[in-house]
């Protein structure tokens, strides 16, 4: 057996460096992978293929070859293209250059490579290689010649062909066929390409390199060794080769060729071909689109050699054969020697430079065929069978020329039986065999290649984290290492590393996925190649550390905080947060459905090195204060002139700090290059004050303008929206004279806000004149609860009644041990109802009362306010006169003093009131009566405030003033002869007045005016009363009285107040209204006995929210 080597020389291997490149820059396309008869070289070439990720391989002593890139590192290739040298010698600025070119027409990508010191130029898809391993065990057997077996090598590129498709392997063998078809044979339609030589089928490579890729089609023939092989034609092996291989002939079409005897059994195809000198490496394909088995284009094995049978049969034409090495036969050492490493950062939080915080994930460029018989991503669970790997076998091996003869027969491999042959009798040709010549091309391409995109291209964010997942251990193979290139690895830092063939110290590089729930904390410098962040990861890039990413930066999810430096090529954030005050270096930074927040929660500046793109997804948010604010800063480099491309939206916010001002301005975007379009949308008010943009020709501006703080209030507060509105009137002539308090209310949220605005309000004086009126109404009541019984016989004369509980005082007054509650309990139960004690002796014509006593409780007013406690005592003391029997004329005088808290303001209300009174009886019970009260109360108050910038107290004085006069009618109806029952009617005047006052030191000092009001009731009730003696020895005395009360006519209610510092604009303070209806009921039971007496007491109003005191009580006393 005559055997040739597969790569081809184009230059005398004594050419110098410099002729070298001379002739490539002279070379001109030629018309040039073998097709047959029916097709030209110029029909196959692989123009629709285009840049695919297989390549041309150059060295600079002038070999070429043919390889797959798996990685944007790696490209998969023949050993013997590379293993006449040592690995040592394939050294950037070495003994041997060498690049890949990825172009359908590779020259000009040589070129340039040759013409600028062996540089990659991605725009012209030629990247240089710095490191080359090739399979030791390719040199191992001096029988295989250094291509017949272990024939993979790997090469490592200087620059990442980062957007250059990648292809997948097949680390599993193709299953064995059911049958072998005498057309389609085993059932496997492969795509083979290349750049070798080409020329047709009948005369061979008859034409040189012309550094353009071609495709073409064919069936896999077998899966065989050439032990096999040779045993069946030959009748002994020749030698010692016992690998499988991957085997397909060519087959004429037409059925003429004499040397064609279909070696393997097959029909040929409509654009079958075959491999020629320079197609050597090139990648064997199952294609997706002609088989069942994957849904994708799988790479099965690398292109080796071809085989002659006959002494004038030329090479690469008909009844020739090719044959590639199967990958998983050699699996391991390509996941070994393979630079690239696929690596996650484990759950939890760590810092980078942790290597128990990463583990190696799955090549995602690995697929084996699972147990269900599915392609999945995966490595297989046994090592590689290597140059010993013999099985699987299939197809059969033929000598079948055109015509029958008595010898023709068939081989099939799996089932180790002999079958007949498929061909029709003829006399094409003659019988017997020469020796076979087996010769080295160079690599062939396939019709329609379709290459498999990279996985970062993905813009799903599950697809690109999904794919490099980790697997478990199997059996048979070695504990994962980071140098094995097994998944599961664990012990080691991502941080690229360079490699030095002079050393063997090996490349390694690394596409790194951040995606479980942790943070990684950098603090060092590191290079990676690719870096992914999504899920819940956080990437924190601390102030001095320095990030590389060589090829791209991608965002799926989660949060980058850079304050270091992140250098990066194209950077993409589809989702998540960027954020930071450091610089990011790309050379597009592209923003989608992200955020980009500088500084986070501070303000702050991030630098974008480069371009700017944000799209219309885009959020930008930006916090601004009163001494600094959020700024995005796009700056030029050598790479790009800096442009911010806005679009998206903007959003701000209050940052720390100081509160930023209306009519303040911020820079939020400064570009050197310009800045090109707007934002989409401007969101976020700081409080009120309302961003407006200026774009400028290298920046962006941003003014904030106050909006109306009555359209951002809570309008269910009347008093803050009183200040609101006087406020937004306000604000063009008195802003400086508020300043503090504008520049505190402008930054509030509604509800703070509103807060504020109604704490402005002096509700305290609300509170004092709410407490004057019950000290007159409490008064009143004393007096209207004895009209109707002045002058009957129901009411004692010759003696004071005593009314609520005086003893209280003197109590107090003696520091006697009683408590507040006490106190007040027996205060009111008396006030309510009598316990029928009398106090002196008068004339019989004469009556009187006396009355006092300590009451606290909470009440609500018609403010909207309910105050944390009011207490009041008072003495009083009325006489009554029976002028005639018909009329009685009373007058009384009282002191009350009371004190209220109301949201930590006080009030105190101190109350001189004088009463006159007649009763006129009319005979049968009826009666009329009236009644006049005058009352003096001094006001004191402390009131505590707050609005927003400061708190101040004011303390003040003021004096008001209360006339009362009412009529009233009724009839006491006797029941039995110990109660009485009044029905009653009766209509009342009330005018009020609270003198005004000016508090001073403070912006939010108020000026209060003058406060009156009027008001006309009408009043339809009943009493009833008496008291009755049961047992001899108990006495019960109840007493009710319910009346209903309408108001007639009454004043708005209204309080009008001025800031202090700015009186131009009247703030009308509105209360909740009085009510108009309402009922008051009160009243109560007291039996006795002896000494003892159980009193129950209770006073509410229903249907009111003015003014109301809603209180009950139950009293047990013994007298002692």
């Amino acid at each position: 057996m005559m055997h040739t080597k597969i790569r081809t020389s184009i230059f005398n291997t004594g050419t110098a460096a410099g002729a070298i490149a001379l002739s490539l820059a002279l070379a001109a396309p030629a018309e040039a992978i073998v097709p047959n008869d029916n097709f030209t070289p110029e029909d196959v070439v692989d123009n629709d293929g285009g840049v695919n990720g297989v390549g041309m391989f150059y060295r600079n002593d002038g070999f070429v070859c043919t390889g797959t890139l798996i990685n944007p590192r790696t490209v998969l290739f023949a050993a013997h293209c590379v293993n006449d040298r040592p690995e040592s010698d394939y050294d950037t600025n070495g003994t041997i250059q060498s690049a890949f070119s990825f172009a359908v027409n590779a020259l000009p990508g040589f070129q340039d490579w040759l013409a600028n010191s062996f540089a990659s130029n991605p725009e012209l898809f030629v990247y240089n290689i710095n490191q080359i391993l090739y399979n030791p065990d390719s040199l191992v057997d001096p029988e295989a010649f250094g291509f017949l077996e272990g024939d993979i090598a790997v090469a490592s590129l200087s620059t990442p062909a980062a957007d250059i498709p990648t292809w997948a392997l097949l680390f599993s063998a193709l299953p064995v066929p059911d049958s072998i078809d005498p057309v389609t044979g085993t059932g496997y339609h492969v795509n083979i390409t290349g750049y070798g030589r080409s020329g047709n089928g009948t005369p061979g490579d008859i034409q040189g390199i012309d550094w353009r890729r071609r495709a073409a089609e064919n069936m896999i023939g077998a899966l065989t060794s050439f032990d096999e092989r040779n045993t069946f034609l030959f009748g002994e092996p020749f030698g010692d080769l016992p690998q499988s291989l991957y085997r397909l002939d060519f087959d004429d079409p037409n059925g003429a060729n004499e040397f064609d005897f279909n070696l393997y059994r097959d029909e040929p195809l409509e654009r079958e071909g075959t491999t020629a000198g320079g197609d050597s490496g090139g990648p064997l394909i199952l294609d997706a689109a002609n088989n069942t088995l994957s849904s994708e284009d799988l790479v099965l094995g690398v292109l080796s050699g071809g085989s002659r049978f006959f002494g004038p049969q030329v090479f690469s034409s008909y009844g020739t054969e090719s044959f590639y090495q199967p990958l998983y036969l050699f699996w391991d050492y390509i996941a070994e020697v393979n630079p690239y490493r696929y690596v996650s950062a484990k759950n939890g939080s760590g810092r980078w430079e942790n290597p128990n915080h990463w583990v190696s994930l799955q090549d995602p460029a690995y697929r084996i065929i699972d147990a269900n018989g599915d392609v999945v991503v995966g490595t297989p669970d046994a090592p590689g069978g290597g140059v010993d790997g013999g099985t699987p076998d299939f197809g059969e091996v033929c000598f079948d020329p055109v015509g029958s003869d008595p010898g023709d027969e068939c081989f099939d491999l799996a089932t180790g039986e002999f079958t007949p042959p498929s061909r029709d009798i003829g006399d094409a040709v003659a019988s017997g065999i020469g020796t076979g010549n087996i010769a080295m091309p160079e690599a062939v391409t396939l019709p329609g290649t379709v290459a498999n995109q990279a996985a970062g291209g993905s813009l799903d964010p599950a697809a690109a984290v999904s794919a490099p997942s980790v697997a478990g251990p199997s059996s048979g193979l070695p504990t994962a290492t980071i140098e094995n290139g097994l998944p599961g690895a664990t012990g080691f830092v991502p941080d690229n590393i360079d490699p030095d063939p002079q050393t063997g110290l090996r490349a390694r590089y690394f596409d790194v996925t951040l995606s479980a729930p942790g943070q990684t904390t950098l603090r060092s410098t590191v290079e990676v190649d690719r870096l992914t962040v999504a899920g819940l990861a956080r990437l924190n890039i601390r102030p001095g550390a320095d990030l590389t990413v060589v090829s791209d930066y991608t965002q799926f999810g989660g949060r980058t905080i850079v304050n270091g430096t992140l250098h990066t090529g194209e950077a993409l954030i589809v989702a998540g947060h960027l954020t930071g005050r450091g610089t990011i270096d790309p050379t597009y930074l592209t923003v989608m459905l992200g955020a980009i927040t500088p500084d986070g929660n501070r303000t702050g500046t991030l630098t974008v090195q480069g371009d700017l793109i944000l799209t219309s997804g885009a959020i930008t948010a930006f916090d601004l204060s009163r001494d600094d604010n959020d700024l995005l800063a796009v700056t030029g480099d050598a790479d790009n002139s800096g442009i911010a491309s806005l679009g998206g939206v903007a959003v701000f916010s209050r940052g720390p700090g100081r509160t930023p001002r209306h009519g303040q301005s911020f820079q939020i975007v400064t570009a050197e290059g310009g800045v090109d379009g707007t934002f989409d949308h401007v969101l976020g008010r700081v409080g009120v004050l309302r961003p407006e943009l200026d774009y400028g020709p290298n920046d962006v501006t941003v003014t904030l303008r106050a909006g109306r703080l009555g359209g951002f209030i809570r309008r269910s507060s009347p008093a803050a929206a009183s200040f609101a509105d006087a406020l937004d009137t306000m604000r063009l002539t008195s802003y400086n004279s508020l300043y503090g308090l504008y520049g505190a209310i402008d930054v509030m949220d509604p509800d703070t806000l509103t807060a504020t605005l109604s704490g402005l309000a002096p509700t305290i004086v609300n509170e004092a004149m709410e407490m004057g009126t019950m000290q007159n109404d409490m008064m009143l009541g004393i007096v209207t609860d004895r009209l109707s019984m002045l002058g009957t016989g129901r009411h004692r004369t010759g003696t004071f009644n005593v009314v609520g509980s005086p003893e209280t005082l003197r109590l107090a007054a003696t520091e006697a041990s009683i408590s507040d509650g006490a106190a007040s309990q027996r205060s009111f139960t008396g006030r309510v109802v009598s316990d029928g004690r009398t106090l002196g002796t008068l004339p019989e014509n004469m009556s009187g009362f006396i009355s006092g006593g300590y009451e606290n409780s909470r009440t609500a007013s018609r403010f909207g306010s309910r105050n944390d406690a009011q207490a009041n005592w008072h003495m009083a003391m009325g006489m009554e006169v029976e002028m005639t029997d018909s009329l009685t004329l009373g007058g009384a005088t009282a002191f009350i003093n009371g004190r209220s808290n109301l949201s930590g303001s006080q009030a105190r209300v101190r109350t001189n009131q004088a009463l006159a009174y007649a009763s006129y009886r009319l005979g049968g019970g009826a009666y009329v009566a009236g009644v006049g009260s005058a009352s003096v109360s001094n006001i004191e108050t402390e009131r505590y405030v707050s609005g927003g910038f400061e708190s101040a107290r004011f303390d003040n004085g003021t004096q008001a003033s209360n006339y009362t006069l009412g009529a009233e009618a009724g009839m006491n109806i006797g029941i039995a002869s110990d109660f009485t029952l009044t029905p009653r009617a009766a209509v009342r005047y009330t005018r009020s007045e609270v003198e005004g006052y000016n508090e001073a030191g403070s912006e939010i000092a108020l000026r209060v005016e003058d406060i009156r009001e009027q008001r006309i009731e009408g009043r339809v009730g009943f009493a009833f009363e008496g008291e009755r003696a049961i047992g001899g020895s108990w006495t019960i005395r109840p007493q009710l009285s319910a009346d209903y009360v309408h108001a007639l006519g009454q004043s708005d209610g209204n309080m009008t107040v001025r800031f202090a510092e700015a009186s131009g604009v009247p703030i009308v303070l509105p209360g909740l209204g009085y009510d108009t209806a309402w009922a008051e009921m009160r009243g109560g039971i007291s039996i006795e006995h002896g000494n003892l007496s159980l009193t129950t007491a209770f006073e509410t109003d229903i249907a009111r929210s003015d003014q109301r005191d809603d209180r009950a009580v139950a009293e047990l006393s013994f007298r002692f």
